[in-house]
């Protein structure tokens, strides 16, 4: 969707601990901020996106906007929330009034959910060729419909015209897009509740993820350990007396961070992994924690690799009297790329509500017409018969243009067919014991260095293992790491006993099974499902996967999966 230029609009972006409200205008790609305020979310107003309590939500948003004297009437919402899947899957080159229809036509096989609860929409991300043929890699989300319905319904609280809806994930990197250059690089943007982990090459968006965790486990660590009260007192104390250190291990409020730290680490060394180990040219940092004294020293000392951070954008300015400086203007990236090119997710209910109201402003239009023609020139009936005869033209126009369909179908069953048969000789063929060689070179790799095996026997698909550790942490990580092999479908463990020797070393016994999963690489080329937050391995498959201390292995899920978006995005 296009944005019209110079136009004032408002653009809220509604989180679970605050609201980014932003009045802004655009003018080709040159955006000015009018206004740029936050305000404390309600609590239980929002849940992960879904606006659950509108009345405190208008009563908040009506007190910012009269207090501040807001008179915009057009606003664009972006959402944040890990229910609006993501998907980035490739096509043939065609034509961009036609991408929607292959888009809708295919709906269901990109998402496995209820379709029609849903409203589907697209972004392209990248146009290129591939042995001389010309495709299209797109970005698909999908949001639930009931959710985009609670921002109308906010909307019209407050007396409000929705311009349009927004993926965050996809506010996110039209903005980044003009920021960086051709270079192959990571955007981190840290923001309260969780962090977007963007990687661009070329200027395209190669990978987006969402990890759960950002500013606030770092603010409720300092407000419990030094017992303050409200969300100031603490920023004095990040900010006066410094008390970040530059490493995880070396005290309990950075060692906060580790499971923010450890996200962002899995999503760029997976991303690097499956790139040929490549590193980035450049990382940058933005968002809420940026400016906290000691941050970028630790995030930089962690991930082995200079980061830089984004303290201004592009072809963005401020008004004269903005609250926000162009320091801290970073933190409304939503909101501010909300208006670059929005991936215009409407509400189906409110679409056929104002279809109804065009039409019907155009019924009494053509009465109108109707009457003064028939006065003038008693041609009431030759009237009637050109509108019909127009209609039908139309009406041929638009079948016309849809037959192409018929062919794309037609040769996608046929390919479905021969990829059908080839899976299930495949299948015939194939025995899960076939995983064993790859599950022992995985095993070589990645197994802890305190783990002993003392014996393994395979039956059916499964290996058991049973050996010796040094800890139950190294068992998690041995846990962790069996869940990270792409063969390996579940972990079980049946036994786990401490024992002490005559030293009085404490060691595990245990013993524990492996399941191998189906064939890897069996999707479709091309595709590849992204959603707005982090999944662990096990969950996107419908299992459940063995637990480890602390939820460490969520973040490696999330890298290995699908935003939004973007995926939000």
């Amino acid at each position: 969707m296009t944005i019209k230029n110079k136009k004032k609009l408002l653009s809220i972006v509604i989180k679970g601990e605050h609201i980014k409200i932003c009045v802004v205008s655009k003018n080709g790609k040159n955006l000015k901020v009018h206004s740029a305020l936050t305000a404390d979310t309600p609590k239980g107003a929002v849940s992960d996106g879904l606006i659950e309590d509108a009345e405190s939500l208008e009563k908040t948003l009506r007190k910012v906007l009269t207090t501040n004297s807001i008179s915009v009437k057009d606003v664009i919402f972006s959402i944040v929330s890990g229910k609006i899947a993501t998907k980035e899957v490739i096509i043939p080159d065609v034509k961009d009034n036609k991408i929607g229809d292959i888009v809708a036509a295919n709906a269901s096989e990109y998402f496995p959910v209820e379709i029609d609860e849903y409203i589907i929409k697209h972004a392209v991300l990248e146009r290129f060729t591939e042995e001389e043929v010309g495709k299209i890699r797109l970005q698909i989300v999908a949001a639930p419909k009931k959710m985009v319905e609670s921002y109308y319904a906010l909307a019209k609280r407050l007396e409000l015209h929705i311009e349009t809806i927004d993926y965050s994930g996809n506010s996110i990197y039209q903005l980044l897009n003009e920021q960086i250059g051709k270079e192959y690089c990571t955007v981190i943007d840290i923001e309260g509740e969780g962090t977007v982990v963007s990687i661009f090459e070329s200027n395209v968006l190669k990978m987006q993820r969402t990890i759960p965790y950002g500013r606030t486990i770092l603010i409720e660590t300092v407000k419990e350990k030094y017992s303050l009260a409200t969300e100031e007192d603490v920023r004095k104390k990040l900010y006066e007396d410094k008390i970040l250190n530059i490493s995880l291990d070396t005290d309990e409020v950075t060692g906060s961070l580790s499971y923010l730290v450890n996200g962002i680490k899995r999503v760029t060394d997976y991303y690097i992994s499956r790139n040929g180990g490549k590193p980035f040219e450049k990382a940058y940092v933005l968002g809420d924690a940026v400016t906290i004294p000691g941050l970028l020293t630790l995030l930089s000392n962690e991930m082995g690799t200079e980061l830089t951070p984004l303290i201004h954008f592009t072809n963005v300015t401020c008004d004269k009297g903005v609250s926000a400086t162009e320091r801290n203007i970073t933190e409304y990236t939503s909101s501010i790329g909300a208006l670059l090119a929005p991936i215009d997710i409407i509400s189906i209910q409110q679409a056929e509500v104002d279809n109804k109201d065009s039409s019907m402003r155009t019924m009494v239009m053509v009465l109108i017409l109707a009457i003064v023609a028939a006065a003038a020139l008693v041609a009431m009936p030759l009237i009637d018969v050109l509108s019909y005869k127009d209609k039908m033209k139309n009406t041929q126009k638009n079948i016309d243009r849809l037959i192409y369909v018929e062919d794309i179908v037609d040769d996608y069953y046929v390919a479905k067919d021969k990829y059908s048969d080839a899976l299930a000789f495949q299948i015939i063929t194939s025995n899960s014991n076939d995983y064993l060689h790859i599950f022992l070179q995985e095993l070589e790799k990645k197994m802890p260095s305190d783990i002993a095996f003392g014996g393994m026997s395979v039956s059916s698909g499964s290996v058991t293992v049973s050996g010796t550790a040094a800890s139950k942490s190294s068992m998690a990580k041995l846990i962790q790491e069996l869940n990270s092999i792409e063969s390996v479908a579940n972990v079980f463990i049946s036994n786990e006993t401490e024992v002490m020797d005559n030293t009085g070393a404490i060691t595990v016994s245990f013993s524990l099974t492996c399941t191998f999963s189906a064939m890897p690489n069996t999707k479709a080329d091309g595709e590849k499902e992204t959603t707005g937050e982090n999944e662990t391995k096990g969950e996107s498959e419908g299992e459940t996967p063995a637990n480890t201390e602390g939820g460490a292995g969520a973040g490696a899920g999330d890298a290995g999966s699908n935003t939004a978006g973007t995926e939000n995005q």
